[in-house]
This record gives C-alpha cells, structure tokens and sequence, in this order.
C-alpha cells in the first residue's frame, strides 16, 4: 500500500525544461524596456527643465557636458578658458540645483 506520491531523493535535481512560451518571455521583456525607456525620457525632460533654469553659463556646461557628452576639456577648448574654470562652472551649477531642488 502506497502511502504518498513522492519519491525518495538524495538530494539532486532534475532540470526543468525552461521557459514554455519564449515568445511571450521575449514580449514581455520588450515591452518591460520600452517602459523603462519612457521612464528615463520622461526623467531626462525634467533634468533638462531644471538646468534651463541656470544662469546660462553654467546651463551650457551641464548640458553639453552631460547631453552632448563631451569632455571638460572639449568644453574649455570651445570657451577658450581653462579645464579649471569649467569644473568650477560645473560645480556652482550644481550648487545651484541643489537650492533649487532643496536636496
């Protein structure tokens, strides 16, 4: 007489076959990322908002710093100033948000 319907183990495993519907896996996924994407140009819109609030000296620097991606020293060659003052620009601007945003 049977007295339960699981066998005996000594501890190993047997795999499970996966995932059983890969495309909808992948679907998800997806449309997880375009979430995602949305999230982070939404995000990206509000930083923008807020450094057009700058003096436009220190705005120029996040931005082309941040959006634009380019280099201190790119920076500071356009401005024909040094690496020096740019970081110094940099960071007033981000004294600045910091009283704008109470942070």
């Amino acid at each position: 007489m049977a007295i339960g319907t699981t066998c005996p183990s000594d501890g190993d495993r047997v795999k499970s076959s996966g995932s059983q519907d890969p495309m909808g896996n992948l679907v998800a996924k997806i449309a997880d990322l375009s979430a995602e994407i949305i999230s982070l140009q939404n995000k990206q819109v509000e930083i923008l908002e807020t450094i057009e609030c700058l003096p436009f000296e220190q705005y120029e620097v996040l931005f082309q710093r941040y959006f634009q991606h380019r280099t201190i020293q790119q920076i500071a060659e356009d401005r024909n100033c040094t690496t020096s003052n740019i970081q110094k620009t940099k960071k007033k601007a981000f004294d600045n948000l910091k009283i704008m945003k109470r942070f």
